[in-house]
């Protein structure tokens, strides 16, 4: 997966906005992770066809994976780990499999999905905090 992201927050116009409105920071927390689960499952299956293995027709190194079935891709979800934390996961138990497909292994390269998703959300994020002032230049 990713090594995390970083931020450089004014964390008083935060900690003002997390007093005042907790509702409404979990409300966006959960719409921000929304959107990265909805990021990864739509940038799944655009990728160039790579090598063939029987019925299916896996990605080529560096674009997200392919999938024959829908179990990965309706799997990914996400969902509060305690107050302004939100956790993005696969809920069929592929966790391991989904790992090897972000990271790559010994005998396969990355065929990234997440880290890409994080990243574009990142980016948005940052412009949204900058237009709020949370993010001081």
């Amino acid at each position: 997966m990713t090594d995390g992201i970083t931020f450089k927050i004014d964390t008083d116009v935060l900690q003002q906005l997390i007093q005042n409105t907790p509702e409404n920071i979990e409300r966006f927390l959960a719409q921000e992770a929304e959107l990265v689960v909805n990021d990864i499952k739509l940038s799944m299956n655009t990728s160039p066809p790579g090598k063939r293995y029987g019925k299916h027709t896996a990605s080529q190194p560096g674009y997200p994976p392919n999938i024959d079935l829908s179990n990965l891709i309706n799997a990914i979800s996400q969902d509060s780990d305690g107050a302004l934390r939100r956790v993005i996961y696969d809920a069929a138990g592929y966790g391991g499999y989904w790992s090897y497909l972000e990271l790559g292994t010994e005998d396969m390269k990355p065929r990234p999905s997440l880290g890409p998703a994080m990243e574009r959300e990142r980016q948005v994020f940052a412009q949204h905090a900058r237009a709020e002032g949370l993010v001081k230049p």
